[in-house]
């Protein structure tokens, strides 16, 4: 098995470019590892139990359970799990989406992340997730039920209006006057068209959430009471979204 990752990892050889490896029911791998994290390295893996995962890469995973371990990948691609449990993991992947569907994150800390979509998730322990996207991706929030009433929420965004500009400013499409008697005009409208871009937004099952905002980023503390979980994350520039919001139509 080894010597077959190996040619899989190396050769160019199209007919080696994929590698399924059966395990028995109910049986637990004790350790797996691989990938390479800059050359699209992938796994899928379903109705598996592992002890210990490190892999370099791309992954989705479907009814799956991870005791430990860690993820890392490069900055494209995406991960996927659904009706998974991750305990113990250290995910350090600055992939473009994160997505855990209807899944368990236990003692989980996700880093450099863009984009995270946790949708009926539950929350055991404490989770913590740490974005860095340069742009306004999404933080989509959606806990379980169960979630919902026994975990804390500890969320704080930082507006870096420098990074902003960088990526963003054209004073030509905020003004059509070239004077310099304009620019805090373009700046005014600059600062207000990201506002509503970022930040955090709560549907109702959320009204009590308190979000104390300022010029410098924005903060929500949700604490339900004898809630022993906690989930806490922490942002550049991006909108973090509690539950369902209302249409605005």
């Amino acid at each position: 098995m080894q010597f077959l990752g190996q040619e899989l990892a190396f050769s160019r050889n199209r007919e080696l470019q994929e590698l399924v490896i059966l395990v028995p029911k109910e049986k637990t791998i004790e350790k797996l590892s691989g990938g390479n994290p800059f050359y699209n390295s992938y796994i899928s893996l379903n109705n598996i139990h592992i002890n210990y995962l490190d892999w370099a890469g791309y992954i989705s995973g479907d009814n799956v359970t991870m005791e430990s371990g860690t993820i890392h990948s490069s900055n494209i691609g995406s991960f996927y799990f659904s009706n998974s449990h991750l305990k113990n993991m250290m995910i350090d992947a600055p992939v473009a989406t994160q997505s855990y569907q209807t899944s368990t994150l236990e003692n989980v800390t996700i880093q450099n992340a863009s984009s995270i979509f946790l949708n009926d998730t539950t929350i055991i322990g404490t989770t913590k997730v740490e974005t860095v996207g340069a742009y306004h991706s999404p933080i989509n929030v959606d806990l379980s039920a169960k979630s919902k009433k026994d975990t804390q929420l500890d969320l704080t965004i930082t507006y870096d209006w420098e990074k902003l500009y960088q990526n963003y400013y054209y004073p030509s499409a905020y003004t059509n006057q070239e004077t310099d008697e304009t620019t805090t005009a373009q700046e005014e409208a600059f600062r207000k068209e990201h506002l509503e871009q970022m930040g955090i937004r709560a549907g109702s099952e959320y009204k009590d959430l308190k979000i104390e905002e300022n010029k410098d980023g924005a903060k929500a503390v949700y604490t339900p009471k004898d809630a022993p979980n906690k989930l806490i994350i922490q942002t550049t520039n991006e909108l973090i979204i509690l539950g369902t919001l209302k249409s605005s139509h």
